[in-house]
């Protein structure tokens, strides 16, 4: 006899390790046994296809549930917006929002933040500014994730003025930027030929509680390795910025170089082990050797 239970929880076990194709075969099987999902296998099989790089299955599988009596939750909308932002499908990300909305699902800051990020890689800043007003009439606070997003794609669209007055907005409401807020934010005043502002961005983003954190980006994950090596990549040209004072290039290097080098290092990105924390190895991109 089918345990439906049991089986839901290892669809949520496939969904963790991003096994989609056998969530999805669990799930076959409950069907023919003639048992209703659960909003929680729901959730977790459309979780599974989102870190499987499934975003079309992800997509027909909120399709079919939308279509039964079984209603998903936000976190099986934010699931599939979040398999469409893995691939900057940004129309698809804001499809869905729509969606969700108009069945009278309150979208979460997670949503947002998904569907801005997707706007962010499909360089569309207007839409990822237009997000962000919704997100306020929404009732929703707007963190450092979206102002993060809305910052890169205002730097991808050469929007450097715009992404200057998000900086305002998070000085006003005393939203402190990271590290990717801050390199952001430099690149779009470089391709704005604002030198000045450079200048006055890189002290914050070399405060020791920017450093980048593990549990605050998720960034040292193996699936995001193209994503943090551009990011050190960008690092080394914002280095160049605090060339005229030595005290600036030591800050630079001690709290956000040498910590994104090491991260990179214990991923086997940056060569053999040996090396001392900090010190890029040879295998390490042009652009980090010093």
């Amino acid at each position: 006899e089918l345990d439906a239970a049991a089986h839901f929880s290892a669809v949520s076990a496939c969904a963790a390790a991003g096994q989609w194709e056998r969530a999805l075969g669990l799930l076959a099987a409950v069907r023919r046994a003639g048992l209703q999902p659960s909003t929680e296998g729901c959730n977790s099989s459309i979780t599974a296809c989102e870190k499987g790089a499934a975003w079309a299955h992800a997509l027909a599988l909120l399709a079919r549930y939308e279509g039964r009596r079984l209603a998903p939750h936000d976190g099986c909308y934010n699931a599939a917006i979040s398999a469409c932002e893995n691939h900057g499908l940004w129309e698809r990300a804001a499809g869905v929002l729509h969606r969700m909305r108009a069945r009278g699902i309150r979208p979460t800051a997670a949503s947002f933040g998904a569907a801005a990020s997707a706007c962010e890689k499909g360089t569309q800043w207007a839409r990822s500014i237009s997000l962000m007003e919704d997100m306020a009439a929404c009732g929703l606070a707007k963190g450092v994730v979206e102002y993060t997003a809305t910052l890169h794609a205002c730097r991808r669209g050469g929007r450097w003025s715009d992404g200057l007055h998000l900086l305002g907005e998070m000085r006003q409401h005393a939203i402190e930027p990271n590290v990717v807020t801050c390199i952001a934010a430099l690149d779009a005043c470089e391709l704005g030929g604002r030198w000045g502002a450079c200048r006055a961005l890189l002290p914050a983003a070399l405060r020791p509680s920017q450093v980048l954190r593990s549990d605050e980006q998720g960034c040292w994950s193996a699936a995001r390795l193209p994503a943090v090596q551009g990011l050190v990549l960008q690092m080394g040209t914002a280095h160049r910025f605090g060339a005229p004072g030595a005290s600036l290039r030591t800050a630079f290097h001690r709290h956000v170089y040498a910590h994104t080098v090491l991260a990179l290092e214990e991923l086997g990105v940056a060569g053999s082990s040996g090396a001392g924390a900090g010190r890029p190895r040879a295998g390490a991109p042009p652009g980090l050797r010093r």
